[in-house]
């Protein structure tokens, strides 16, 4: 049985195997890998970071439930960010319209846009809020395509993949996401 401690260095699919394989405290580490790139993911998807908490949750429970189906012909991360992609548009089909709130308690600056006066922590934290405020007026498929791009620096490729769009879709998603939110970030910047 191996011995793990912080110096051993496992690869994704060398952690996915150790857990198929029977070694399920390997999954923690896995999800400490992983667990900042969906959270980002999710929150710009639904912005209300309740939800988003469980969503990231659900996320992972999805994949360890499912962890038999993974076999490694995607990188680990873009396979975990299409479930989260998948769980946020499920969530956002089930609510009505609203408008959504979101402090994030990270000191995370969006790179959409680069807002004014970013010195204290509050207006960080007012950025993300105006940010994210932005985000959720998008249809649900520009957030994602948004969010993929933009926030996580996925490649058009990759996204059309994750998404199942052809790239063309993408980047006119993306493009016209970019011009209503530099409408919409307008008066704020």
């Amino acid at each position: 049985m191996p011995r793990l401690n912080i110096n051993d260095q496992y690869t994704d699919l060398e952690l996915v195997e150790l857990v198929k394989g029977g070694e399920t405290r390997f999954f923690n580490f896995l999800v400490n890998r992983h667990k900042t790139l969906i959270s980002r993911t999710i929150k710009a998807m639904v912005g209300n970071i309740n939800e988003a908490n469980d969503i990231g949750q659900d996320t992972f429970i999805r994949f360890y439930m499912g962890i038999e189906m993974f076999r490694g012909e995607s990188q680990l991360s873009t396979y975990l960010v299409r479930i989260a992609i998948n769980l946020s548009l499920n969530y956002l089909k089930k609510i009505s319209k609203q408008k959504f709130i979101t402090i994030f308690k990270e000191d995370l600056i969006h790179p959409l846009v680069m807002l004014e006066n970013q010195d204290s922590q509050a207006n960080v934290m007012d950025n993300n809020e105006i940010i994210n405020k932005a985000l959720c007026q998008l249809d649900p498929q520009s957030r994602a395509v948004v969010t993929l791009r933009l926030i996580d620096g996925y490649s058009v490729k990759e996204t059309a993949e994750m998404l199942g769009l052809p790239l063309g879709t993408v980047l006119s998603k993306q493009s016209r996401a970019q011009d209503k939110l530099k409408v919409i970030l307008k008066n704020h910047i």
